[in-house]
């Protein structure tokens, strides 16, 4: 046990070091009309003032969102699941900052296995969503994939905030992913969502194409061996892909 606890210490020691030492790229944004997608320094938009979540890179992108993107419906209802300026309260920018940064590290380390776990949910449940789950309430990360539909009839998950978050991820066309954070508080489990943007869909639409090809003879090993290139590369690391936090 004692050993499980020091390796994880000094795991999150490195992420907090790497943390530290690249302060310019924690100030990348995507903008958030999703027809957009814009990734650019932090300086380089505008925040929406309503709900304190949404970045835009110009006023046209805000209009665009407001009108067509649901956000003049959906804006007064965030505040409790993103981590906005709202929650300041409880958690500084830094703590924000970090968490993402976290949840970012532990992402890459499970992409394949959540990918490809990803595309079999697809195939099983076509249409159905779904959304990456990282559980921190017992110290080292537990990280899957849950299913929308059933998460939102255990959980209660239901509020309007949920609801606009989980609309925008197929509106995305395969560019953004939900990854919902699960802490330990003395109240109870406390849940972030943060969506995580890429500049491209084509890892999502090799996903798409496997599991509408899917046959009984293939199985996770034929869709690891298939999406493999797409992720990782010749030295079995991570692409450096062009992604970030909505």
């Amino acid at each position: 046990m004692w050993t499980e606890f020091f390796s994880m210490t000094d795991e999150r020691l490195k992420i907090l070091a790497s943390f530290d030492s690249k302060k310019a790229s924690r100030n990348v944004k995507a903008c958030d009309n999703l027809q957009c997608s814009k990734f650019d320094m932090k300086t380089a938009f505008s925040r929406c003032s309503g709900c304190q979540s949404f970045y835009y890179c110009s006023q046209s992108c805000h209009t665009t969102d407001w009108r067509h993107g649901g956000h003049r419906e959906a804006f007064k209802l965030y505040g409790k699941l993103m981590l906005s300026a709202k929650i300041d309260e409880y958690y500084t920018a830094r703590q924000r900052s970090f968490l993402r940064a976290l949840v970012y590290h532990d992402y890459r380390k499970a992409k394949l296995r959540l990918l490809s776990k990803q595309t079999w949910f697809m195939t099983a449940y076509p249409g159905r969503g779904f959304f990456n789950v990282y559980d921190y309430t017992a110290g080292k990360a537990k990280v899957d994939i849950k299913s929308i539909t059933v998460f939102d009839a255990v959980e209660e998950f239901t509020d309007g905030e949920w609801k606009s978050i989980v609309s925008r991820a197929p509106a995305s066309g395969g560019k953004m992913g939900i990854h919902v954070v699960e802490m330990y508080e003395p109240l109870g489990t406390r849940r972030f969502v943060i969506p995580i943007r890429t500049n491209t869909s084509l890892v999502y639409d090799r996903q798409q194409q496997l599991a509408a090809e899917m046959t009984p003879s293939r199985d996770m090993k034929f869709v690891v061996d298939e999406l493999y290139p797409l992720v990782m590369d010749e030295d079995g690391e991570v692409h450096n892909e062009v992604s970030w936090f909505s």
